[in-house]
Parts: C-alpha cells; sequence; structure tokens
C-alpha cells in the first residue's frame, strides 16, 4: 500500500543514495528534511558536479562582450557636456543669448539708419581716415607700453599680439571679456610667461586703464562750468561717469592692500584656465596654486610700479587719449565744430556703455550711444551718424582683422621654437650617443 511504504522509502534514503540535488521541491536541497545541522559536513553538496562544472555568471562571454548601455549613454552625456557644458552653464548662455537678442532688437532701427549711411563714408577725407588710423595705431602702442611697465620681462612680441588678439576676440563673441582675457592668458603662457606673472600684469594694466577713463570727466568741468550751455542728458551722463571714478579708486586700492579679493580673483581664473586645459590640452598639467601666487606677484606689481607710477600713468592717458583724438578728427572731418569738451564728454559716456558688451564688442549700443551723446554735445544727427560710423570703423572694425594676424602669428612662433627646441634636444641626444 502506498502508505505502508512511504516511512521505508524515507529512512533507505541516505546521502549515498539521494540524488545530487536533494529535494527538487525545497530550495534548499532538502536538508530541513534531513535534519542537517548548520555546522555539519555536507560532502553531498560539496561534491555536486553539476554546481562545480557550472561556468560562472561573471565568466559568461555572451554578458562579457555584450557592450554596455550605460557606457554608451555616458559617451553620449560627455559629448554633450564637452560642446554645451553643464546644464546650468548652458542655461546661462540660453539666458545670455536671450538678453543679447533683445538687445539688438531694441537697437536695430538705429542701427539699420547708422550703417544705412555707409556709402556716404566717400564723403569723409582720405587725410582724415590717414590721421585716424596713426591715432589708433598710436592708442595700441600705448595700451602695449602701459603692459611692458607691468610685465618688464615679457617682450613686445608677446604684448601686442596678445593684447590684438583678446581685443578681436572681446569683441566678437557676446560678453567676450572673459573670453579675451583667457585667449590672452593662454598666448602668454604659450610663450613662456608665468600665468601668475601674466594675471596680475593684465590685472594691473586693467586697473589703470579704467581709473584713467573715469578720470577724463574731470578735464571737461571747466566747460560745464564756464563754458556754454550743456544739454541736461549730457551732464547726468558725465556726473554717472564722474561717480565711477572714486568706486574705481576705492576698488583699486582694495585690490591692492588686502589679499582676500585677490585670492578670489586668483581662484575664479584658475578654474577658467584648467576648463579650458581640460577641454582643449587635455595633457597640460592643472593649476592649483594660481591664487597664492597672484597675491604674491601683486606685492611685487605693487612694489615695483611704485618707481615708475609716471611712465604708467602717461601711457594709460596716452591710450585713451589717442582714441579720443580719433573721434574728434572723425567729428571734425564730417564739418562739425563741437567744443571739443562736449565731444570729450561724449566719447567718455560712450566708453562706459561699452564696458558692459551686451553685444559682441558693444555694436549697436555703443553706436547709437555715442550718436546720441554727440547729438547732445551739438552735433547735428546725420554729422553724428557719420561720424561715428567712421570712427568705429577705425577703432572697431579694423582691430579685428589685425587681431586675427597677431594670433596666427603668434602660433607660427610658438611652434617655430618647439621645433627648435625639438631640434636641440635630438641633436644633444646624438652627441651624447657619439
Amino acid at each position: 500500500m502506498p502508505h505502508d511504504d512511504a516511512p521505508t522509502t524515507r529512512e533507505s534514503d541516505g546521502p549515498e543514495d539521494r540524488p545530487a540535488g536533494g529535494d527538487s521541491t525545497h530550495p534548499s536541497g532538502g536538508a530541513e528534511q534531513d535534519g542537517a545541522q548548520p555546522g555539519e559536513d555536507r560532502p553531498d553538496r560539496e561534491d555536486r558536479p553539476d554546481r562545480e562544472d557550472r561556468p560562472d555568471r561573471e565568466d559568461r562571454p555572451d554578458r562579457e562582450d555584450r557592450p554596455d548601455r550605460e557606457d554608451e549613454v555616458a559617451a553620449d552625456e560627455s559629448f554633450v557636456q564637452r560642446w554645451f557644458g553643464s546644464p546650468a552653464r548652458l542655461v546661462g548662455r540660453i539666458i545670455w543669448l536671450t538678453i543679447t537678442g533683445l538687445a539688438l532688437y531694441f537697437v536695430y532701427p538705429s542701427l539699420v539708419k547708422l550703417f544705412g549711411q555707409f556709402d556716404q563714408l566717400k564723403e569723409v577725407a582720405w587725410w582724415a581716415f590717414s590721421i585716424m588710423f596713426a591715432f589708433q595705431a598710436a592708442s595700441f602702442v600705448c595700451q602695449w607700453w602701459l603692459m611692458k611697465i607691468a610685465m618688464v620681462d615679457v617682450s613686445w612680441f608677446t604684448i601686442g599680439t596678445s593684447q590684438l588678439a583678446a581685443n578681436a576676440m572681446a569683441n566678437a563673441v557676446p560678453a567676450g571679456t572673459a573670453a579675451g582675457a583667457a585667449l590672452q592668458q593662454r598666448m602668454m603662457i604659450e610663450s613662456g610667461i608665468d600665468p601668475t606673472r601674466s594675471v596680475t600684469g593684465v590685472a594691473a594694466v586693467t586697473l589703470i586703464s579704467y581709473a584713467t577713463i573715469f578720470a577724463f570727466p574731470v578735464l571737461a568741468l571747466p566747460a560745464l562750468l564756464f563754458g556754454a550751455a550743456v544739454d541736461p542728458g549730457l551732464v547726468h551722463a558725465t556726473i554717472l561717469a564722474a561717480l565711477l571714478f572714486p568706486l574705481l579708486y576705492v576698488a583699486g586700492w582694495w585690490l591692492m592692500r588686502k589679499d582676500h579679493p585677490v585670492e578670489y580673483i586668483g581662484r575664479t581664473l584658475q578654474r577658467l584656465i584648467n576648463w579650458f586645459n581640460r577641454r582643449f590640452r587635455p595633457t597640460h598639467p592643472p593649476l592649483d596654486d594660481l591664487a597664492e601666487r597672484v597675491v604674491a606677484q601683486r606685492n611685487e606689481i605693487r612694489s615695483s610700479l611704485g618707481s615708475r607710477w609716471h611712465r604708467a600713468l602717461a601711457a594709460a592717458v596716452g591710450n585713451w587719449g589717442f582714441d579720443f583724438l580719433a573721434l574728434w578728427v572723425a567729428v571734425y572731418a564730417v564739418g562739425s565744430r563741437p567744443r571739443s569738451a562736449l565731444v570729450l564728454l561724449a566719447y567718455v559716456v560712450a566708453k562706459v556703455i561699452a564696458m558692459f558688451p551686451i553685444t559682441p564688442g558693444g555694436i549697436g549700443l555703443v553706436e547709437a550711444g555715442l550718436t546720441g551723446m554727440l547729438t547732445l554735445a551739438g552735433v547735428p544727427a546725420t554729422n553724428a551718424a557719420l561720424a561715428t560710423l567712421a570712427f568705429r570703423l577705425v577703432s572697431y572694425w579694423l582691430p579685428m582683422p589685425a587681431g586675427v594676424i597677431a594670433y596666427f602669428m603668434h602660433r607660427h612662433r610658438v611652434r617655430a621654437g618647439r621645433l627648435d627646441s625639438a631640434g636641440e634636444a635630438t641633436t644633444g641626444s646624438r652627441g651624447h650617443d657619439a
């Protein structure tokens, strides 16, 4: 009977008679039915050939050789990150481009009207363009001189090419000041200049230049106090520019005397340079002590510039002064004879507008602002637009191709230097082997 045979079968079912898999109906292989304790030896489990001979899951070729979907997604994300940056940075760029588009939209009518007079530039005498070009060249040379005073050990070639290329970059993209500064730093580093030296030198030059331009309205105070009547809009703009001068003076004193803001600037530039190296020069070692080095270099410039401050001031005044003279020649060439002090006020206001480059190089905003300021200074609207167009042609458009040429001159010199270094190293190794 089935009921009587069941106990007999269970008692005779020992380890040697039991199948290797145990009770297939229980996940533990029948250990509970046998009454085996966890600590006892179980030869039946150790000698199971079906478990021992089965290949490991991680050694299976179909799993090992199959491409990982996560790696593909990571590669796609790396591509997006490389070209568009982080999501926050991408959103920031979109917002900034939107602001730029809105700014261009609002200045578009005046911009079209201004450039509609482009064919009238032939009415400006050739000698006027020649003098304007000479004044602009002198302005750039004065800026290079100022940088040379701040960085004595840097060659004129490196200073000139890096400044021209940085100026072209800053005028070519929206909010291009940061892009131009990064390009200038990279070119100086490629020329063998210490990053700390270049950062502090450019910062000192920028500080002195801005302090000088904001001091220019003081020269026009006699026209406001004792001269002919001046439009109230020009007076208000001049007061605003004059108020920025003491603020800039306080900021300069703070940067020259306190370490914390300089360290912050150094850390920010360090992140910018390291980001650039990771993207374009992955083999270049990252910077990690730029903030401390910038503070030390600031102290050195502060002590060394003390005996050369008069030359630095003359170079800064020459930089802005020759640029202003180019505008004055443009106004004179179109047949207007306003008071020079009022043209100076209009020039300073236009430069203040250009310091907020919502559009590339302030294009559109500077033209509209300078035309309006010249009109307030007493220049007829048609003549003001034509003078602005001639001035911007010489001061904005012509330096851009010069910056491109300067960049390629720099690249050619860097490559030639690397080839010379490689040739010297090869010659030295051959001589050593001989």
